[in-house]
């Protein structure tokens, strides 16, 4: 996989979050594939992150439409303030 800038790896996480086809993943797994994006890592650890996400709704804390919402704006500012630790050097 190729390295993306934070802004791209960003757009594309939320891009998958948002599609209602078979790309779709879920908030967890966007917040993991937007660091495996750029790291340049291999995309199918994104998957072990299904597992992490999909309860809100689920639980009836809040409505499909309200929680989708919500995951959106919790990938948008994990993105933001993931990308800092990402580029930090040992």
């Amino acid at each position: 996989m190729p390295v993306l800038t934070p802004e791209q790896a960003k757009a594309e996480a939320l891009a998958r979050f948002t599609d209602p086809g078979p790309d779709h993943i879920n908030c967890a797994q966007a917040v993991v594939r937007f660091a495996l994006s750029m790291l340049g890592a291999d995309d199918d650890l994104m998957k072990t992150a299904r597992y992490l996400g999909g309860g809100v709704a689920g639980m009836g804390e809040a409505s499909a439409s309200e929680a989708h919402e919500r995951c959106r704006l919790y990938v948008a500012w994990m993105c933001d303030h993931l990308h800092p630790l990402l580029l930090e050097e040992d």
